[in-house]
């Protein structure tokens, strides 16, 4: 076959990959509704998060949480809000100290008898996504 047939075979290849249309690699989104749905805060409840004023199209910023935990913390007194360390960035990382012991600390939670919850939360902004190393 010369060059110029397998050029036109070629040609032909392309063009009917091109018309084949491409899988979707995730499967189509279903609509949900469910018994939590009521959970969700109204538009007007001062306690409302920043996801959910946005009607769940966004998540808050690091900034954004930060307040609202302060908010949060200031609100209880059996809440306080401790930094645990500081982030690749330089921002503090949080914690929220759930307790009816008014002095507990991060190094005395080590220590616990008692019933201990820890709830992590990550903060990935898709900007400091590509600053991170391989």
């Amino acid at each position: 076959m010369s060059y110029k047939g397998n050029f036109i075979i070629f040609a032909l290849l392309l063009l009917s990959a091109s018309e084949t249309k491409a899988q979707p690699i995730l499967p189509p989104l279903t609509t949900w509704h469910g018994k939590s749905e009521s959970l969700i805060a109204k538009a007007t409840d001062p306690w409302i998060t920043p996801t959910e004023k946005s009607g769940f199209i966004t998540t808050p910023d690091y900034n954004e949480t930060v307040s609202w935990f302060k908010k949060l913390t200031t609100a209880s007194r059996l809440l306080r809000m401790v930094t645990i360390g500081e982030s690749l960035e330089g921002r503090d990382i949080v914690m929220i100290v759930a307790s009816i012991e008014q002095n507990i600390t991060p190094a005395a939670l080590k220590n616990q008898t008692s019933l201990c919850f820890w709830c992590k939360q990550v903060f990935t902004p898709a900007k400091s996504m590509a600053k991170m190393p391989a």
